[in-house]
């Protein structure tokens, strides 16, 4: 069931797929998938450990109870991002460390969401006044 991960360049891919297989655990398959597909282990020469322990507080800092803005939702955008940099061939004009950023920037865009609009935490932020 795992091998749906070596669809992870077509459109077609399932993130909410990955995300019943894995027990909600798609940001870390997910995110370690595109580290290795894009070969980012060794050009950073990472330590295996030290990303899935990074991946895991990662996923570990989205709310799981956020309907949109949880860690189901970063992983779809990562592979979104991965399927649009491979598929329209703009690749090849990443450097290495700026496809590493890309990849953790859509991971991690919205670690702590609130899952609420700025408008909504304003209004809820202010104190009610009665007359």
């Amino acid at each position: 069931r795992m091998g749906q991960l070596n669809r992870i360049s077509f459109w077609e891919f399932d993130t909410l797929s990955i995300a019943r297989i894995t027990q909600g655990r798609c940001l870390y398959y997910i995110g370690f998938q595109l580290l290795i597909k894009h070969d980012l282990f060794e050009e950073f020469n990472l330590d295996v450990m030290s990303v899935l322990k990074f991946l895991n507080l990662l996923e570990q800092h989205y709310e799981p109870d956020n309907p949109f803005h949880n860690a189901t939702h970063a992983a779809d955008v990562a592979q979104a991002l991965h399927c649009l940099l491979v598929n329209l061939r703009s690749i090849e004009s990443y450097k290495p460390k700026e496809l590493l950023a890309s990849i953790l920037a859509a991971l991690a865009h919205d670690v702590n969401h609130p899952g609420v609009n700025q408008n909504f935490s304003y209004k809820d932020c202010q104190p009610s006044y009665e007359n």
